[in-house]
């Protein structure tokens, strides 16, 4: 009697610490921003050559006017970061300088000028650089690689569903849930999430970072969310 007791009671704590360590996983790792709150603190700016771009939010959306041919980012995140998704609204509105594109940036290392590095996942139009269509770049020594494209249609004025995830060295690109770029990359290692501007206005919304190192926070809300992910944490760590 006392050994079966004893052996309902270890089976109900493990099911109890299997329910635990679920809600962990279900608590922990996802990061939202819809910018409802009129800011987007917690973010910072990262750039290549140099930096043109206005950022601000107005009515919930999140907006970079950038009049330059060389990207700049709004980064989130730190250097612990490999693993992880993001997810988010983007429409491209004006052209200024021959090109369009909506972009998220993975393992970005937060630096500027010829020490900036990333991947990034962009739906473009920029007839120097290919076709209309996704494309997978890779940014480094203020030069920019073109890794992998996919031709597709990509109208200005519509709103877009970007989504990249990026498992050890496998990178994958959603646009409205269709898989445009399926890659392996071996370079970067980790790094922060990011969003671009470029040649034009671009805006986006509803954004969500999931992943194991990434902080559980609203920033639209939470003021101790925001404090967790402010972008001195990753200048700290370069």
């Amino acid at each position: 009697m006392v050994s079966f007791m004893k052996g309902r009671y270890e089976m109900r704590a493990i099911v109890m610490l299997c329910v635990l360590l679920t809600a962990a996983s279900a608590w922990a790792g996802t990061l939202v921003d819809d910018f409802s709150d009129g800011d987007f603190e917690g973010w910072g700016e990262a750039w290549m050559l140099h930096n043109q771009t206005t950022w601000k939010v107005e009515s919930g959306v999140l907006t970079g006017d950038n009049p330059s041919a060389w990207g700049t980012y709004l980064i989130i995140g730190d250097m612990t970061w490999q693993d992880y998704e993001v997810e988010a609204d983007a429409l491209f509105t004006t052209i200024k300088n021959n090109a369009a594109s909506i972009e998220i940036g993975l393992r970005q290392n937060g630096q500027v000028g010829a020490q900036f590095k990333a991947i990034t996942f962009v739906l473009m139009k920029a007839s120097w650089l290919g076709p209309e269509g996704a494309y997978a770049l890779y940014f480094t020594n203020n030069a920019v690689t073109v890794r992998q494209t996919k031709a597709r249609q990509f109208e200005i004025g519509k709103w877009y569903h970007l989504k990249v995830t990026v498992q050890g060295d496998h990178y994958q690109f959603y646009v409205d849930g269709s898989k445009e770029i399926d890659i392996d990359f071996k370079t970067l290692e980790s790094g922060g999430a990011a969003l671009g501007a470029h040649s034009g206005v671009a805006q986006y919304d509803n954004v969500k970072i999931k992943g194991d190192a990434v902080p559980d926070s609203n920033l639209s809300v939470s003021p101790q969310g925001k404090s967790a992910i402010l972008w001195a944490e990753l200048k700290s760590i370069k």
